[in-house]
Formats: C-alpha cells, structure tokens, sequence
C-alpha cells in the first residue's frame, strides 16, 4: 500500500477557495473566460478544523506545512496567526510555508506575527508596477509592495516566484534588483506549461469585463517551458503518456486537504473533483469515491480517509488506461521531458 497514516511527514492545505484575483490560467476563473468557477462555494476553515479533525498528535509527526492550494489565495482564509501557533504548539520544528499573491492589505503587525513565528512567504508576483496586473487582475501592486516590505522588515524569510510571460519577461532582472534591495532571500523565474491549451490566451477581467491585451509565452528561449517545443496537442501529449507507468510523488509523504476539507494525495488529484468546465460526478475521480462525505474530514476520520478506498482504487488505477489525467500528467516516468512541469524553474 502506497499511503501509509503513520509515514505521512508533509501537508499541503488550502486554507480558502476566495481570491480577489481573476489570472486567466486558474482553475478559480474558469480557465479564463472571466467567470468565477461554478463549483466553487468560498469555502474556508478556521482553527476549529485542525483542533477537532486534524488534531496535535497527527500534526506531530509533520515536518512540513504548505499554505496554497487550487482556488484561494491564503490571506483570504480564517485564523492565520491561530493556526501557525498552534503548529507551532505541535512541532516546534515543523517548517511552514505560505504561497499568495501578496494583495490582500493587512497591517504590519500581521506580517510580523507571522515573521516571529517562523512561516517562510513565497510572493507570486509576475512583473513589476506596471506589468504585474496584467496576469494578476485584480491585484494592486501597492499592497504587494507593504505587505512584501512588512514581512522583510520583520526578519520574515521570502521567495518571490516570477511567471515569465511575453509582457514582462524584460523586467526580471529589474525584478531580481528589487527583490535583493527589499530583503527578499530568493528570487525564482518561473516557466509556465499552461500555453499547452492555447498558444495566445485573450484576458478577460472579473465578469467577462473587457481587456485590450492578451497573455502570450516568452519570446526569449531560456523562459519558456520544454512543453512548448515538442508540437504535441495536449490529447497526444496524454496518449503518450499513458504508455510509461506512475510513480506517486506523494507516496507515504504528503497529503491534500481542500478548502472544503476533501483529502487526496495531492493538490493534482484535489483539482479533478471541481474543474471549471465540468459538473461534480463528469471527471472520472468520481468513479473512484462511494460518497463525497468518505474523503471529508468533517465526515469522516482522517486516518479512515487516507487508509480507506479511495485512496486504494486510485493507487489501483495508476497503470491502467483510465488512469486520471493529474497522475498521467505529473507522475509518470516521463512526465518530466513531456510536460517539462518539474522543471519549470530557469
């Protein structure tokens, strides 16, 4: 059996569905067609969900938090500070880490608390004051900017990640500069794979609300991703993928828990149960789960979860042709030189 409860040393949890965003790529904004993904329900947790269903023995045997997910960004979710110190309560030693887009505005005193408490913020900021919106509808770069030098100032640890596009892909040294000037520890170019779908992606603001522009890959080679290279569409690239065996990268190391308190493997698996452009019960991880309540820790126990079926049929269904189109896509053996997803970083 791959998933293993007592092995399990890393979570990666999505503390909110809600974002202030509209990025054409996301999966939050109906892979861009201006509208905020119909399955969506704003769900967010608060402390009272690890206290009484996560629980501190569990997070004991935890090395590593990851605050991110598919459809929020964490600054929208409930009892931040609370939740950190009660980690912190666990597992003094444990490392947690925050992925946000760095425009919700909070007060400096927020940005430290969370700086004395030991979380390490990576900021996903694409561009500089007059790019970044572009991609980040509906971010002002003012708050990026405080809450950034809020969190330095405090002695917080930070990594600013840069998606390369052809609209700033000339500001990334000026970015790097930057980024050294306000204390920021690493600076991360990143390729993205999502032109797969559309090689020139119109950008539509909240609520089909026109733009004059539109998201194009990097013209520059040394930024762009492998996957833009080889000329498969994305259904080839998957029938080719399906003729290599998946091996999890999560096997007895990570698990997903949602917004919603839904617990997979990974935020891959986590994103096949609400895509945009489908209905719950069309994408076939549904075939795989008797009743949603069996992998919700609301309902359920999560050491029923990750020893219970569903788990089981999708590690069953690994290396079959009806296998899920995530694994297919990140955990094959060769998901690295087609989809070029793990090696994004330039």
């Amino acid at each position: 059996m791959l998933y293993d409860y007592d092995k399990i040393i890393s979570l990666h949890v999505e503390p909110t569905q809600m974002c202030q965003a509209a990025c054409p790529m996301c999966d939050r904004n109906n892979y861009n067609d201006g509208f905020t993904n119909h399955n969506l329900i704003n769900a967010s947790y608060g402390i009272d969900m690890w206290k009484d269903h996560i629980g501190i023995d569990f997070l004991r045997q935890i090395q590593l938090i990851k605050l991110c997910g598919n459809h929020g960004d964490p600054l929208f979710g409930k009892d931040i500070v609370e939740i950190m110190e009660f980690y912190r309560q666990a597992n003094p030693n444990m490392k947690v880490a925050m992925v946000t887009n760095g425009g919700k505005p909070l007060p400096a005193e927020f940005w430290k608390s969370l700086a004395d408490l030991g979380m390490m913020v990576t900021f996903s900021v694409d561009g500089l004051e007059d790019t970044n919106h572009l991609y980040r509808i509906g971010v002002k770069w003012e708050h990026i900017e405080e809450n950034m030098w809020n969190f330095t100032r405090a002695g917080g640890y930070a990594t600013w990640t840069y998606l390369v596009f052809k609209h700033n892909e000339h500001q990334i040294e000026e970015a790097r500069h930057l980024a050294k000037l306000m204390g920021v520890k690493k600076f991360k170019v990143k390729k993205s794979n999502r032109f797969i779908r559309t090689p020139i992606m119109k950008a539509w603001g909240h609520n089909k609300v026109d733009t004059d522009y539109a998201i194009e890959p990097p013209v520059n080679e040394k930024y762009r991703n492998p996957v833009l290279s080889h000329g498969m569409s994305e259904q080839e690239m998957h029938a080719e993928l399906l003729k290599y065996p998946v091996t999890c990268q999560m096997a007895n190391t990570e698990i997903f828990i949602s917004a919603q308190g839904e617990v997979t493997p990974c935020c891959w698996t986590g994103a096949q149960l609400w895509k945009p452009f489908e209905k719950k019960g069309d994408n076939p991880i549904w075939k795989l789960i008797d009743n949603w309540e069996d992998i919700v820790v609301y309902h359920t126990p999560l050491r029923e979860i990750v020893t219970g079926p569903f788990f089981q049929r999708l590690e069953e269904s690994f290396n079959t042709p009806g296998r899920l189109r995530a694994c297919n896509r990140q955990c094959t053996t060769k998901s690295n030189d087609i989809i070029g997803y793990r090696s994004m970083w330039a």
